[in-house]
């Protein structure tokens, strides 16, 4: 779970990465195509403990009463045709990632480069971005952890290493739609 371009630069001290979480893959069918479809394995859900529900609008949504530092999060929302969706994790500094779905461009983006230590590496602050092929209703599986956060759509899945100064604990909703959320702590 890391990259060449900053591996050793990262603003760690006790590890210089870390593992994904185990993976499941298989091959799906959109349309034509056939597609490597890549999720956690089922043991993950072994690390999961009761479950939170929200249900977001624009205002932000505080995840915990008391900050997590690795949990999981089950997005389900409806896409418009035309409106994409943006979500923003954040923490009490103000540090966040943006993760945003462009119908247009049928993409899926997660943006760190406001994710807290950023400037050990030029390289490092950036936005990534998956093809995606999903419209209408939508599931979107984050794994947050302290130094980490994976996302698993139908068609895409993306991890990032980030380094925020305290763990994400509030999520807010840009877009024109309801999005239904169920948290999961996570135990290690």
């Amino acid at each position: 779970m890391s990259n060449w371009q900053y591996a050793n630069s990262v603003p760690t001290t006790q590890f210089r990465s870390a593992n994904s979480v185990p993976r499941d893959l298989s091959l799906i069918r959109k349309g034509k195509e056939v597609l490597l479809k890549s999720t956690p394995s089922k043991e993950v859900e072994a690390l999961r403990g009761n479950p939170v529900q929200h249900t977001l609008a624009t205002a932000p949504v505080e995840l915990f009463e008391t900050p997590m530092k690795a949990y999981e999060m089950l997005i389900r929302f409806n896409l418009q045709k035309k409106e994409g969706a943006t979500l923003v994790l954040s923490n009490e500094t103000g540090e966040q990632v943006v993760f945003s779905y462009e119908p247009v461009s049928q993409t899926f983006s997660m943006d760190r480069r406001g994710s807290g230590a950023v400037k050990f590496s030029k390289k490092f602050a950036a936005v990534t971005t998956a093809p995606t092929q999903v419209g209408g209703k939508m599931e979107l599986r984050l794994l947050v952890d302290s130094a980490s956060i994976e996302a698993f759509g139908e068609d895409f899945a993306m991890t990032n290493l980030v380094f925020p100064s305290s763990p994400f604990n509030t999520i807010r909703l840009y877009g024109n739609m309801k999005v239904d959320v169920t948290l999961y702590p996570l135990s290690k």
